[in-house]
């Protein structure tokens, strides 16, 4: 527990400055007709990645447990990335480019996904192993992104989903998966609280990369039984379950655009969540409601993953 209350300290103190130093910064979020908030809110994305850094360093440096510090470096890699964009608005493109060469790192790190799980079968990737890693890297790092479009919404998610992390770490023996995803969590919860509706401050893009990069690693790594940097027999239904919400919303805001002739990187306003928000009538209840479906979704991860492990 040490990870998590350190990140979760560090992450609100640093927050809270933010606070105050982001609009000096020039880290602001304006409102636009995409963005009904009524006025600037401060983005304070780097105050979670240095809460995280603070929670895995706590443990990870003096252990054995440095295995997945190709992930971190890689989103940090990501969160730069957004910062830059979040001062001055980055082309897709350019984004684009540094989302891949940041999931390079772990990959080239040997994070690979040699092959998936589907009951007892397990199927090999062979030479797709690294091309697949990568666009689940990159996928799941744009899909939180685009998740981040209600207060609260991607902070809350990446809160539910690396406390289930933590507890298939738990379950598979994946000890510095474990430490990471109990880092996490601390430095999402001490985020939301002030991030949840009416938020005070915004992950902004620096912040939902972050998380969207490190939610990637853990729904691989904590669900599979460590056997080296390589991750052989990746439970495929397990990391799809825990991410069902925003890579569902991804594939929708694809074929959105795709069909209406536009650009996959034009920003919209017809997202799942923005949908939910017209049809409730009211945020806080969009929020919570797919909070809730997040939840859900774990709770049929964990099952599908003890499930599995009771095989003999």
């Amino acid at each position: 527990m040490v990870p998590f209350v350190l990140a979760l300290v560090v992450t609100l103190a640093l927050a809270r400055g933010l606070l105050r130093w982001a609009p000096r910064l020039g880290l602001l979020d304006a409102p636009t007709a995409r963005k009904p908030h009524a006025r600037a809110v401060p983005v304070g994305g780097p105050a979670l990645a240095l809460g995280v850094l603070a929670g895995w360093g706590a443990s990870a440096p003096w252990t054995r447990e440095w295995a997945l510090a190709g992930w971190l470096l890689g989103a940090l890699v990501v969160a730069v990335v957004g910062l830059v964009d979040d001062r001055r608005a980055l082309p897709p493109t350019t984004k684009l480019l540094g989302h891949v060469v940041a999931a390079l790192i772990p990959v080239a790190s040997g994070h690979v996904v040699r092959g998936v799980a589907l009951g007892d079968l397990v199927v090999p990737l062979g030479p797709l192993a690294a091309p697949l890693t990568l666009l689940w890297v990159v996928g799941v790092t744009n899909a939180l992104n685009l998740a981040d479009g209600l207060d609260g919404l991607a902070c809350g998610l990446a809160l539910v989903v690396a406390l289930a992390s933590a507890a298939l770490s738990a379950q598979t023996g994946h000890a510095d998966a474990l430490t990471l995803a109990w880092a996490l969590a601390g430095a999402a919860l001490g985020f939301l609280a002030l991030n949840a509706p009416p938020a005070r401050l915004f992950l902004g893009d620096s912040g939902s990369y972050f998380l969207g990069f490190l939610l990637a690693g853990l729904t691989l790594t904590a669900p599979t039984p460590p056997s080296g940097p390589g991750l052989d027999g990746v439970p495929l239904l397990v990391p799809l379950a825990l991410l069902g919400y925003p890579m569902a919303d991804t594939l929708w805001a694809i074929a959105r655009r795709l069909k209406a002739g536009r650009s996959i990187f034009e920003p919209d306003d017809q997202h799942l969540h923005h949908e939910l928000r017209r049809a409730l009538g009211d945020e806080r209840k969009a929020v919570w409601a797919l909070w809730g479906l997040t939840m859900l979704l774990a709770a049929l991860a964990l099952a599908l993953s003890a499930a599995g492990s009771r095989r003999p």
